[in-house]
């Protein structure tokens, strides 16, 4: 068991990451249009800016958005070159 709680851990993820969202904050903010582990393709429902996100699956949450979609093509080439983990 963690020794942090939820909040405590997502407090840290934002010190790293800036802005973070648990899954219901998601998708009040984003469509989903595909995932590829540790990616989500997103749109903003708001303003329409595609882009990516990272998420991690214990405690679920989102966070390193990065406008246009293509940077998940992009980053999976990386990991598969062994350019970025």
């Amino acid at each position: 068991m963690s020794a942090y709680t939820t909040e405590e851990y997502r407090l840290q993820l934002e010190d790293i990451y800036g802005e973070v969202w648990d899954t219901a904050q998601l998708t009040e903010v984003f469509r989903v249009e595909g995932f590829l582990a540790p990616f989500v393709v997103v749109v903003n429902k708001e303003t329409g800016e595609r882009g990516t996100l990272q998420f991690q699956a214990r405690p679920r949450f989102y966070h390193s958005f990065e406008y246009d979609g293509l940077q998940l093509h992009k980053r999976v080439k990386r990991i598969q070159e062994g350019r970025e983990l």
